[in-house]
């Protein structure tokens, strides 16, 4: 990047904004900033305060773990050498993602650069010398900033790719079952226990409890925000969802009729397979195919 106006506009749809590395005194070693401006001496200094505070006062061994500040989200990391990793993000995403960032970071930072932080230890230590991790890390913490990107770009499709192929199961299923048995089974005796379930299933979820069914059998799920939800999670509520339906339908008709419906998913399951592989989706598939 030639200038500072063209490494923020780089970073400006990343997920991180700052990352800084710290004495457990409160003084900084390093930092780089993606966008933000933050006062290093007085960052530095409230962070040794909580931590100390969170230690002394409240009796949080570790200190705080996070914090957030607007709409910026603070992850603390402590690591060897009496250093603690902190990583600013936007507080959309979970405390987890930040860890696995962290933990990212202190295997290189660890694995990497073992010479150069027993050099630092040894000859700098007391000098204290500032940025003094600059030239061995902003290269590599680029390349790291970018995978991320990568990472969370691919999870965003899996979870979009995993509610699309949810949604055409639950929509098939219910809007069959509705075919058949509507004629035999008031509407509201089939919708209502469906909804009350996905309800369940869902409640205390700020995002996932926007899921609901309509009368007509098919899945609504209005603004949902896949990118607040963490993909193994999501994965097994939708699961959950979708075999909660099954079991609804064959307490109510028996089941054998539902097993027939269920075979009306096959072609779902064949046409999507390649993303069924990827997203690790084999034991709902081998549990359709052997309806």
């Amino acid at each position: 990047m030639s200038n500072k106006s063209e490494m923020e506009a780089f970073y400006r749809n990343t997920i991180i904004r700052g990352f800084w590395i710290l004495r457990t005194s409160g003084q900084s070693i390093y930092h780089k900033n993606f966008g933000i401006e933050i006062d290093e001496h007085l960052f530095s200094g409230f962070l040794s305060a909580m931590m100390s505070f969170a230690k002394s006062e409240v009796g949080i061994e570790k200190g705080i773990e996070s914090m957030e500040m607007g709409d910026i989200r603070f992850v603390y990391l402590p690591v060897s050498f009496g250093l603690i990793f902190v990583i600013a993000g936007d507080k959309r995403y979970e405390v987890n993602l930040y860890h696995k960032y962290l933990e990212d970071l202190k295997e290189f930072f660890i694995t990497q650069l073992e010479d150069e932080i027993w050099k630092f230890f040894f000859q700098n230590w007391k000098r204290g010398e500032l940025d003094y991790f600059s030239k061995f890390l902003d290269k590599n913490l680029n390349k790291l900033t970018t995978k991320w990107e990568i990472e969370l770009i691919t999870e965003m499709s899996n979870k979009e790719h995993l509610l699309k192929i949810y949604e055409d199961l639950i929509n098939t299923t219910v809007t069959s079952y509705l075919d058949v048995f509507s004629r035999l089974i008031p509407i509201e005796e089939i919708i209502i226990p469906i909804q009350d379930t996905i309800k369940r299933i869902t409640k205390g979820h700020k995002e996932l409890s926007k899921i609901e069914i309509s009368e007509r059998g098919i899945l609504n799920y209005g603004d949902l925000d896949v990118e607040k939800m963490e993909i193994r999670s999501f994965s097994a509520t939708l699961e959950n969802i979708f075999w909660s339906i099954v079991d609804f339908a064959k307490e109510q008709s028996g089941e054998k009729p539902v097993d027939l419906i269920l075979k009306k998913c096959h072609p779902i399951i064949y046409k999507n397979k390649g993303l069924i592989r990827d997203l690790n989706l084999e034991d709902l598939v081998l549990k359709l195919l052997i309806f």
